[in-house]
């Protein structure tokens, strides 16, 4: 991979930091002797509480089952801490995607979003709510061939330095079924650690 970055600091302003970035990755695929190209372009901005913005478009193709296919997409993200107790993040890309069937894969399009609001009320509790949607439409014909939501919780409570518990909760609305996973971690010294864990599908 190579990566090419310019970061300029402004000397007044809401602006604190301003970098163009290019990422490039090249890779020959044994199977097909075909070269897979991935590059990006973006411009990341940093403002005042820990406020990141990036604006990117990807130009490039993937290499599957022998065949290549368009990778390229615009997007946005960006996160940001409102106060000491919430952040939030998000996701915002459009773009070319494929359908990855071994025997048929062929090329769509979609769009893919991510919302994701952090909420510490002390040192001792953490939460996190997410977000996501994606969908896939069929290039050829425009047709949908899926959506799906899945709204995710994951909190954690800190006892102490030795004990603490985490549970995640998360549902998908193409399956239809939700997910927990419930996590107790207890360190008793540096390198020993117990873990009492179960998980479980409804």
């Amino acid at each position: 991979p190579t990566e090419i970055s310019y970061m300029h600091y402004p000397k007044s302003g809401v602006l604190q930091m301003i970098s163009p970035l290019y990422w490039g990755r090249h890779t020959l695929d044994i199977n097909s002797n075909l070269v897979e190209s991935i590059n990006l372009l973006a411009i990341r901005l940093t403002m005042p509480r820990q406020t990141e913005l990036r604006i990117d478009r990807f130009f490039g193709d993937e290499i599957f089952a022998g065949r290549r296919f368009n990778r390229g997409a615009l997007g946005i993200q960006g996160q940001s801490q409102l106060n000491k107790q919430l952040a939030v993040t998000f996701l915002l890309r459009r773009g070319s995607y494929i359908y990855y069937d071994p025997q048929a894969p062929y090329q769509g399009k979609g769009t893919r979003a991510e919302l994701g609001l952090v909420f510490q009320p002390t040192v001792k509790i953490d939460t996190r709510f997410d977000i996501s949607y994606e969908d896939f439409f069929r290039s050829a014909d425009n047709k949908k061939i899926y959506d799906y939501m899945i709204l995710r919780n994951r909190t954690t409570f800190q006892f102490n330095q030795y004990l603490f518990v985490r549970g995640i909760v998360e549902y998908n609305t193409y399956w239809k079924r939700i997910n927990t996973d419930f996590l107790v971690s207890f360190t008793y010294i540096p390198g020993t650690v117990l873990y009492l864990g179960y998980g479980a599908e409804y």
